[in-house]
């Protein structure tokens, strides 16, 4: 788990991904699973409202599970 946090971590501020918004990311982040898994990644992208609600989402329960 640690490892997946570094990894999404290194995508906020200045990257070497090149990425600069949260869409970017999903996009590099599905081609590398899709390239690990040597599977078909489709992602379906919500509204902005929605994305930034899930974010939250997420946010919250890796707070609550790994007090972080």
């Amino acid at each position: 788990m640690k490892a997946l946090r570094r990894y999404l971590a290194s995508f906020a501020g200045e990257n070497e991904y090149g990425v600069r918004y949260l869409e970017e990311a999903i996009q590099v982040i599905a081609r590398a699973c899709a390239d690990a898994l040597a599977v078909q990644v489709v992602v379906h992208l919500p509204s902005k409202d929605d994305m930034i609600h899930v974010a939250q989402q997420l946010e919250s329960l890796f707070e609550k599970r790994y007090g972080v």
